[in-house]
C-alpha cells in the first residue's frame, strides 16, 4: 500500500506492552509524518526504549498497530522497514568483526555503495580513522554510538529511529551529531528520537511528545518549548550541592509539560 503524502509515515496506534504482568507501555499513541522530526522525551524507565523496540519488532507488541510507509511493522516486516534506519538502546555491533567489516555489511544488506559523497560524510562523521579495521569489541563506548548511528544513516533513510543517541558521546561528537541530523531533516527525512534531556532535541526537532510510565502524557510543539523554557549555564564549586538547591524549582516547571528531571 503506498503512502500518500499528507498520512503519517510512522503510525503507533493504541500500543501496549507488559513484561513480567508490569505494563511498560500504555495504549501509546503517535505519528510522525513525511519531513518531520519528533522528539520523545522522558525519565529513565519512562518507556521509551520499549516504544523504540516494538516500532522496530525487537519487542512483539501486546495490543494495538505499529504502520511504517502504510505497512503493518510485524506483518508486513520487510516492507515496513525499508528505508529505516536505526540505532536502539545499546548499539548492536558483533564485537569479533572490525567498524569497516560493519559497514560492508550494512551496505550489502540496503545494496548501497560505500563510494559516495553521502557515505564519506557518514565516515566524517565516525571519525574512527584507523579505528575502523579494529575489533569492535575494543570500542570504546562512544566510538561504538558513533558507528551505530553511522551505520544507522547509511543508505539514505527515509526514516530514522534514534534511541538517546546522544549517550556515550562527548561534546564535540554531540554537536557534530546535531548538524548531521538537521543536514537529514533538510534532505526531508522523518525521525523519531529520544532522550531524557530536552536539551538534546531542541535544535533538530518539530514537535515534542512526553512520556511517563508507560503513556504519553503531552505534545508540545517548538514553539511552546521556546516560550516555556530557557537554558542557563551554572559554575559551582559543589556542583552536587548546587543541583540538590536547583532540583525542586527545575521540577516545579518541568511539571508543567510532564516532564520529570534526572
Amino acid at each position: 500500500m503506498a503512502l500518500e503524502k499528507e498520512k503519517a509515515l510512522l503510525r503507533v496506534e493504541d500500543v501496549s506492552k507488559r513484561i513480567k504482568k508490569k505494563e511498560i507501555l500504555d495504549h501509546v499513541n503517535l505519528q510522525v509524518f513525511p519531513g518531520e522530526a519528533v522528539g520523545l522525551v522522558g525519565p529513565n524507565g519512562s518507556g521509551k526504549s520499549s516504544l523504540m523496540k516494538c516500532i522496530s519488532t525487537a519487542y512483539k507488541k501486546d495490543e494495538g498497530s505499529i504502520y511504517i510507509s502504510g505497512y503493518e511493522v510485524e506483518k508486513d516486516h520487510s516492507k515496513a522497514m525499508q528505508g529505516v534506519g536505526m540505532c536502539i538502546e545499546n548499539p548492536a555491533l558483533y564485537p569479533g568483526m572490525n567498524g569497516m567489516d560493519h559497514f560492508k555489511l550494512y551496505a550489502g544488506y540496503k545494496n548501497v555503495s560505500l563510494a559516495n559523497a553521502e557515505t564519506k560524510e557518514i565516515f566524517d562523521y565516525c571519525n574512527l580513522g584507523p579505528a575502523l579495521k579494529r575489533r569492535t569489541g575494543t570500542y570504546s563506548i562512544g566510538m561504538k554510538q558513533r558507528l551505530a548511528i553511522g551505520l544507522a544513516l547509511l543508505g539514505n533513510p527515509r526514516l530514522l529511529l534514534l534511541d538517546e543517541p546522544t549517550n556515550g558521546l562527548d561534546p564535540e561528537s554531540t554537536f557534530k551529531l546535531r548538524n548531521l541530523l538537521e543536514k537529514q531533516k533538510q534532505k526531508g527525512v522523518s525521525m523519531l528520537v529520544t532522550s531524557h534531556v530536552l536539551g538534546d532535541l531542541e535544535k533538530i526537532c518539530d514537535r515534542f511528545l512526553f512520556i511517563r510510565d508507560g503513556k504519553i502524557i503531552r505534545s508540545v510543539s517548538k514553539n511552546e518549548i521556546k516560550d516555556h523554557f530557557h537554558t542557563y549555564a551554572f559554575e559551582a564549586s559543589k556542583p552536587k550541592e548546587a543541583s540538590r538547591i536547583l532540583h525542586p524549582f527545575l521540577q516545579k516547571d518541568a511539571m508543567a509539560f510532564g516532564h520529570m528531571p534526572q
